[in-house]
């Protein structure tokens, strides 16, 4: 059973290590860094061309620590608003969250910061990386409706949480419904680099919080 997440004074998956004002949150568990995909060479019929496959190889076994990666899951404390109005912890996720280069792109929330380790990397040859740096409108919903509610909540982070509610509400909806301009359909998934539309479509499901997000209904 997982561990609950909690905030570290390091930050290795988030690039340099945070003032002592921006203290990620992250997950404790089994974890390895010592992971890398390696060419494989498959036993074959005498006389057989040789056939190759990528694998995934851990040359240091799992080991249980705080995993060194920033992304949705280290946000959950924030997005289920359990952080005091008044409290260091907010004024720090706040911060990490507008903080270019981690999550915050000019499309939306990306699933997974460019400095992890994991950051749109295969599990096998053909698993393809799914929520590993891709902009997914479910999440990026939950942390408006709690940007919303922490900017109507007088407290010192107040100004704060409404100029970062304000500014993702802008960048989402300016991609979504320009995609959807583009292409005629609601995606699964958006590419954190450059806003493209990725994976199923049409996909109303909860790509469609869309509208939601339009009309401030959280």
């Amino acid at each position: 059973m997982p561990l609950p997440l909690r905030p570290s004074g390091a930050c290795d998956g988030c690039g340099a290590a945070p003032r002592p004002s921006q203290r990620p949150i992250r997950d404790y568990g089994l974890h390895s860094e010592a992971v890398e995909m390696v060419w494989r060479d498959l036993p074959q019929p005498e006389g057989s061309p040789p056939k190759r496959e990528l694998v995934r190889q851990v040359s240091q076994p799992p080991q249980l620590q705080l995993v060194p990666c920033f992304g949705y899951v280290s946000l959950f404390p924030l997005l289920m608003q359990l952080l005091p109005t008044d409290s260091l912890e907010l004024g720090q996720q706040l911060q990490l969250l507008r903080q270019e280069g981690l999550l915050w792109t000019s499309h939306g929330l990306r699933s997974l910061a460019p400095t992890s380790s994991a950051y749109k990397k295969y599990n096998t040859e053909h698993d393809a990386p799914y929520w590993r740096g891709q902009i997914w409108v479910n999440i990026n919903y939950l942390t408006l409706r709690a940007l919303k509610h922490y900017s109507s909540a007088a407290g010192p982070h107040q100004a704060a949480a409404s100029q970062a509610y304000a500014a993702l509400r802008e960048n989402l909806l300016r991609n979504l419904a320009g995609q959807y301009d583009s292409t005629g359909y609601l995606w699964e998934q958006y590419d954190d680099e450059d806003g493209k539309p990725k994976g199923s479509h049409p996909f109303t499901g909860w790509t469609a919080l869309l509208t939601l997000i339009a009309s401030e209904v959280f």
